[in-house]
């Protein structure tokens, strides 16, 4: 894995039905952000729009996701590729999360722009 990688483990999280969710706050925890599709080259314009599961449920919502995102879960069947720099930048360092798992953001923490399930590392 590249020095601009991390991996996130988490673990069999029961609380993402989606490809990705990413939240305001750490431990999942705030608003949520949902998608299904495989990639979105650019989150900006994108709000966390959805009420988050854990504590503080509410917090962040309607804020940008772009650079405002600090955990992620993946209820999808592929590893997401969370993206420092959006795909027309060249994407750039990430984190990446496999099918299932769910964790705080390591090199993307309130520093993302885009995903993939594609590694474009």
């Amino acid at each position: 894995m590249p020095a601009s990688a991390a991996s996130i483990p988490g673990g069999a999280q029961q609380f993402c039905g989606s490809q990705i969710c990413l939240y305001y706050h750490s431990s999942e925890q705030g608003a949520q952000w949902v998608a299904n599709d495989a990639e979105w080259g650019d989150l900006s314009g994108q709000t966390f729009n959805a009420q988050g599961n854990f504590g503080n449920v509410w917090d962040g919502y309607g804020q940008a996701i772009r650079n405002n995102a600090a955990s992620v879960a993946n209820g999808g069947y592929d590893t997401v590729y969370v993206y420092v720099y959006r795909a027309v930048d060249g994407w750039g360092p990430y984190d990446s999360v496999g099918a299932g798992g769910y964790g705080n953001l390591v090199n993307t923490w309130n520093n993302e722009a885009s995903y993939s399930i594609y590694n474009h590392g």
